[in-house]
């Protein structure tokens, strides 16, 4: 079953928890507290069923004023937004300052005009034009906007499809991201010791796992792990999840402690690069001054320094950040600016490099040369899509950190300067132009691929007719265009591997499990080729392997037609 997580936000008594109630049958209102006066202190958390296969873990977030900093650690790992608003008071201060937040972290969903069994459509009409008005220039702009009413049920099965729909466009989170999870609860139980709760921005956790726990340093283990209340071996990318760790004590875990993988073991961060982006309702903003630096469960005081003029209302301009305390986040994290009395939203940034060298490095001399040796590559490599990331990097760009290396190559590929794509860089025009001989060799190894389906030709075999050289930029040529495929140093035509896959797939999806000898038998092919197609299912992490057997992962959990 695909995941994915969601957030309200809005206003103070504008339905939030009613709502969240509705969609999921579950009160986010656990504290007497939080009762007794109608409001959500801390966020709350439900799982919405969304269909048979889409659930969201539902993260209903407070809309007090003076709780807009747990407000902030809610929303930091949504994937979309539920933007409430009731039809009986409109457009209020928290509404603005909550939708600037998901706009300041680029956060999209739907807009919801709750209680609107409290007036009729044609008094909404100028709160509809006003909320469209409002969103004009936010990540919400182009958001649906659905009314609803908690008592009278109306609306609901409307505002399910819309999420539905928009879940199905949101894009799979990348395979390779690190395991991050910012602990948002942390307490004892009689038994077991220590408990976390928080959301998983990334990567994997299991039980026996071990992890570091930001910023101690200190190891631990997963000795049990849920999701939603029910104990699981394991689990992946973007949900909610509560471990326990019975080799630390809650005093041992700060608010806004991180548990990381192990090979994660990050330099406090003493300057952090960014872009930041100055709200227009905003004061102008000199170099040097004090700011609130709040990112995912922590909020740190820090100042703010650039050259020149102080920044202006609605500026975007590269700034250093210097925080007092470590933050620990990765180049294209997302952080939000607080600061003034009463203390309010001021903006956001965009984490560049993590303690860049004091010479700068966005010195354009860089550039001219590396362009030059992007033509001079192209000219001597004319079937290449571009020059591996690793060649670049030791023969143009050898003193610059990783961060600073990416942070350059991406701003110039946004001037239309370069071009990456796959790990390969090349200018912004240039096109592999194989001649009318390297078009007939490309066909031929097409074809040959294609007519051995899963019993391929061995590469030798395949390239036996040409030279080293040319066989080799011919094969990269097209594993660069996704017209092949290679798995276990074995050349597959990529619409025969899709095929083969969605055969496998079928069958572990009716019966759970799959051998590889039955995987061979259901291809047609040797035990050989067999495996090469079970490790690319693997590495693509649909399947993994369980003892003898391969079963399915929850990403390729899906009904069978």
């Amino acid at each position: 079953m695909r995941r994915i997580i969601i957030g309200t936000a809005g206003h103070v008594d504008h339905g939030k928890t009613a709502l969240t109630k509705a969609l999921t049958g579950t009160d986010t209102d656990r504290l007497p507290e939080e009762k007794a006066r109608g409001i959500t202190i801390r966020p709350g958390y439900a799982l919405w069923r969304l269909s048979e296969d889409l659930a969201a873990d539902l993260i209903d977030v407070p809309g007090h004023h003076k709780l807009v900093r747990a407000m902030t650690a809610g929303a930091s790992a949504i994937d979309l937004a539920l933007l409430t608003v009731a039809a009986d008071e409109g457009i209020m201060p928290q509404t603005r300052e909550h939708l600037d937040i998901l706009s300041l972290l680029g956060i999209g969903g739907v807009l919801v005009i709750t209680k609107c069994d409290k007036n009729t459509e044609k008094e909404r009409l100028p709160l509809k034009k006003a909320l469209q008005d409002a969103v004009r220039h936010t990540s919400l702009a182009d958001a649906p906007l659905v009314e609803v009413s908690v008592r009278t049920g109306a609306g609901l099965a409307e505002l399910t499809e819309t999420v539905r729909r928009l879940a199905a466009k949101l894009p799979p989170p990348p395979a390779d991201a690190p395991t991050r999870l910012p602990i948002d609860r942390c307490f004892p139980i009689k038994g077991f010791g220590t408990v976390v709760t928080g959301t998983l921005w990334g990567g994997h956790l299991q039980v026996g796992q071990k992890l570091r726990l930001l910023p101690s340093g200190l190891l631990t283990r997963v000795r049990r792990l849920e999701v939603n209340g029910q104990a699981v071996d394991h689990c992946a990318n973007r949900l909610r999840a509560a471990l326990n760790l019975p080799d630390l004590r809650v005093e041992q875990i700060p608010r806004g402690a991180w548990l990381v993988s192990l090979e994660q073991n990050p330099e406090p961060d003493h300057t952090l690069l960014t872009e930041v982006f100055l709200l227009p309702r905003a004061a102008e903003l000199p170099s040097g001054t004090r700011l609130r630096l709040r990112f995912g469960t922590t909020e740190v005081s820090g100042k703010i320094r650039f050259p020149g003029e102080p920044l202006r209302p609605g500026e975007t301009r590269q700034v250093k950040l210097h925080p007092e305390k470590p933050l620990f986040p990765l180049p294209e994290d997302r952080l939000i600016l607080a600061g003034g009395n009463p203390i309010r939203t001021l903006g956001g940034a965009r984490v560049l490099a993590i303690n860049p060298p004091k010479k700068s490095t966005e010195d354009t001399s860089l550039l001219p040369s590396l362009l030059e040796f992007l033509r001079e590559y192209h000219r001597a490599h004319p079937l290449s899509p571009g020059v591996p990331a690793a060649e670049l990097k030791q023969k143009c760009l050898p003193r610059l950190s990783a961060a600073e290396r990416r942070r350059l190559l991406t701003a110039w590929q946004k001037a239309g300067r370069l071009r990456l794509e796959k790990d390969r860089v090349a200018l912004a025009d240039f096109q592999p132009c194989p001649d009318a001989a390297a078009q007939k060799q490309l066909q031929t190894i097409l074809h040959r691929l294609e007519a051995g389906g899963m019993t391929p030709p061995a590469r030798a075999e395949l390239l036996a007719d040409l030279p080293t050289a040319t066989a080799n930029a011919l094969i990269q040529l097209l594993l660069f265009q996704d017209k092949i495929v290679e798995s276990g140093g074995i050349l597959f035509e990529a619409r025969a591997l899709e095929k083969a896959e969605d055969i496998l797939l079928r069958h572990l999806r009716r019966h759970q499990t799959l051998t590889l000898a039955e995987a061979r038998t259901l291809l047609g092919t040797s035990r050989k080729f067999a495996l090469a197609v079970l490790n690319h299912l693997d590495c693509r992490r649909l399947t993994r392997r369980q003892g003898d057997v391969r079963v399915l992962t929850n990403a390729a959990q899906k009904p069978v037609p």
